[in-house]
């Protein structure tokens, strides 16, 4: 496991940095400004439901292919993996659909406060990057397939591609429409890697419609409340990014911008620990072995515990250096520096909950506790929304990102409890102390 996860940290730093260098050309482009705030809030959106219903899928299908690899062979894999994707990207073209239908009534909603033309231009981002819902369905599928099989590596740099893409297209025209294109053009690039990568198992990247049910039945059973919890915990990002819009303008884009950093180490820690995590408490469960899962889990928390506790101490004291360092040039001034970093330090807080939380909720799924995953992921959704409301009404957007750090800590110390009761279980359904 420590192999791997310095495998997925390598990668993932060239992910980070492609990201950054991203964030740093369209600050300098557009500041914080309407079309930071309407790309911000549009992006949002898709990524969230890409998250929510491609992004639970490793949670539910990666334990359940083991199992049946073991019990009844590759050829039932196979079969069970293809009737996963096809109903995966059918769903996700039914949401885009969806999307689309009403992106005017979603944006009016989430935009409330955005004048009239800004609300458009929110609309024609949101319409634009709509393709990229199947995509990334088809993406979280073939990087489950290559998590299975411990390949970690082409996985977790597949994403560079994106920013890179994205970069790219600003090169190519200097519109704000080249925000979304170059997204779109990222995600179909990573599409071709995965692959090019995968050519070796090319039918199981086919969609097949039969199955056996028994086994859709099971994986079923474990991704619908990961993907409901998915979406509640992603639609947290959208709400604050909403509730930021209830603030002075510019508001929305300050927590974009403050969120960077602090993001990328969550996903950067998300990455390195959740794919490796995940493989190998599934290997270990599924053979029940759990003395030595459980021995695994509080050893990788320890350690991960105080690596992100290092991180907090360093951002929250050099804040100030390191958005003037991403981002202050062009548009982005030294008044914007100050009010990002400000609210940047409130962000960096929830680090060590959140890559403590990476590990608990890995395991939960190992143990097919997913409907705990979801009961955690509601509460931090409506309690979210009530310290948000409270938060900002003194500290203003940085009460937003308050708001997040602290639910992040109770939900820890939820995951935490739920993992430490089913792992303590005998065989015989008693307790141990």
């Amino acid at each position: 496991m420590a192999r791997d996860t310095i495998v997925v940290a390598a990668a993932s730093i060239v992910v980070a940095l492609a990201v950054i260098f991203r964030e740093r050309v369209i600050a300098s482009r557009f500041g914080i400004g309407d079309v930071t705030d309407a790309f911000a809030l549009a992006s949002t959106t898709v990524i969230f439901l890409s998250t929510a219903f491609g992004g639970s899928l490793a949670l539910s299908l990666i334990p359940a292919l083991m199992r049946i690899e073991v019990d009844s062979g590759q050829a039932a894999a196979e079969e069970l993996c293809r009737a996963v994707l096809a109903r995966l990207l059918l769903g996700m073209v039914v949401v885009a659909l969806v999307m689309y239908v009403f992106s005017e009534s979603i944006i009016s909603v989430f935009g409330s406060s955005f004048s009239a033309k800004k609300q458009q231009l929110t609309r024609t981002f949101l319409v634009m990057m709509l393709p990229l819902l199947p995509l990334s369905g088809w993406v979280a599928y073939a990087a489950a397939l290559l998590n299975a099989r411990r390949r970690f590596l082409f996985s977790t740099m597949a994403p560079a591609v994106i920013p890179i893409a994205v970069v790219f297209a600003l090169q190519v025209t200097s519109t704000p429409y080249a925000l979304a294109s170059g997204l779109l053009l990222g995600y179909l690039l990573q599409c071709l890697m995965l692959a090019l990568v995968l050519k070796q198992e090319a039918s199981w990247l086919l969609p097949k419609w039969k199955a056996q049910r028994s086994d859709l039945n099971a994986v079923w059973r474990q991704y619908l409340p990961v993907t409901i919890g998915a979406a509640f915990m992603g639609s947290t990002v959208m709400t604050d990014q909403v509730m930021a819009g209830w603030l002075a303008p510019g508001s929305v884009a300050t927590l974009a911008f403050a969120s960077v950093l602090v993001n990328y180490l969550n996903a950067f820690g998300g990455r390195a620990l959740g794919a490796p995590a995940l493989s190998h408490f599934s290997k270990l469960t599924a053979r029940k072995q759990w003395a030595d899962a459980s021995r695994l889990m509080w050893q990788a928390l320890l350690i991960i515990g105080g690596i992100a506790f290092g991180l907090t101490v360093v951002i929250w004291n050099f804040s100030d250096w390191f958005v003037a360092q991403l981002f202050e040039r062009g548009a982005f001034t030294s008044l914007d520096t100050a009010r990002v970093a400000e609210v940047q330090k409130y962000f960096a807080l929830q680090l060590i909950f959140q890559f403590v939380g990476v590990l608990l909720v890995r395991m939960l799924s190992a143990l097919e506790k997913n409907r705990v995953i979801l009961a955690v992921a509601t509460f931090n959704f409506f309690a979210n929304i009530w310290l948000n409301y409270v938060l900002m009404k003194f500290l203003g957007v940085a009460g937003i990102a308050l708001s997040t750090s602290i639910v992040l800590c109770v939900s820890a110390l939820l995951c935490g409890a739920a993992v430490w009761r089913s792992l303590n279980a005998s065989t015989d359904g008693k307790r141990r102390l």
